[in-house]
């Protein structure tokens, strides 16, 4: 009778225990040996955010960038327009050549973090529309310059396979002078 008595106490008393203390179950979960999957999950889950973060931090460094590309070339343009063929009030670049517009980004782009090395420059002058094709000179008053910069921007985003981005950025403006 004494034994009977004894294992309904105690089976009364682990009712008792799981209304009263749910957290208890925790240490039934770890007597059955599930307390390496909360490890796991964690780990996993930090994985997948890092990876996000930085994701976003990157993304953030590329449209930086791509904003200095933009300015770069918006920059470059004006250095050009203003030393079109009949140019002669600046002492040198007049008038300017592709090299003497690689040559102003390339001395004038102080932003942090861009590395001139990865950076492409094309210039091109083209007749103003609706005039005739210029054939040797189209660097004249009227005409317009064409600059575009591009910039290799590298990648660092875990488990993302691409290296790099290739940001560019074209600008357009008649020629003044």
């Amino acid at each position: 009778m004494a034994a009977r008595s004894i294992s309904r106490y105690k089976a009364g008393r682990d009712v008792r225990m799981r209304v009263l203390a749910p957290h208890l179950s925790q240490s039934a979960r770890a007597r059955r040996g599930e307390t390496g999957a909360v490890l796991v999950e964690t780990a996993l889950t930090t994985i997948l955010l890092l990876t996000i973060v930085f994701g976003v931090i990157t993304m953030g460094l590329a449209l930086y960038t791509y904003n200095v590309v933009a300015a770069s070339a918006r920059e470059a343009t004006r250095f050009a327009m203003v030393r079109g063929a009949d140019c002669t009030s600046w002492a040198t670049a007049c008038p300017a050549s592709a090299a003497d517009v690689r040559n102003y980004i390339e001395q004038n782009l102080d932003f942090p973090g861009i590395n001139v090395s990865k950076l492409s420059v094309s210039t091109s002058w083209v007749a103003a529309p609706g005039a005739a094709a210029c054939a040797a000179n189209c660097n004249i008053p009227g005409n317009q310059v064409h600059v575009t910069v591009t910039y290799t921007f590298p990648l660092t985003i875990p488990f993302v396979s691409r290296n790099t981005l290739s940001l560019t950025s074209t600008s357009q403006m008649v020629i003044s002078q």
